[in-house]
């Protein structure tokens, strides 16, 4: 399997955080979706890491966010205050 060297992945990872697609990043870097997907994936989870291990104890005093209604499949906005 080939790797992608750290310079790449921080290139495309810059893309994608300024707002390109998946293609267009694809079509920018010369690297594939595929490994522009799998390199998404594995960030993913790397972020999920670091904060289940860092963030802890935090007192939420509001919570905003946004549900999907199952029946209609629309956005729906949501605040919630904590006391």
């Amino acid at each position: 399997m080939n790797c992608l060297s750290v310079s790449r992945r921080v290139q495309v990872v810059a893309a994608l955080v300024e707002g390109n697609s998946v293609n267009s990043v694809s079509r920018m870097t010369g690297i594939t979706k595929r490994a522009i997907l799998s390199l998404l994936a594995e960030m993913g989870c790397a972020c999920a890491e670091y904060h289940n291990k860092n963030v802890r104890n935090l007192e939420a005093r509001r919570v905003q966010g946004k549900l999907k209604d199952p029946t209609t499949g629309v956005a729906i906005g949501f605040l919630a205050f904590v006391f």
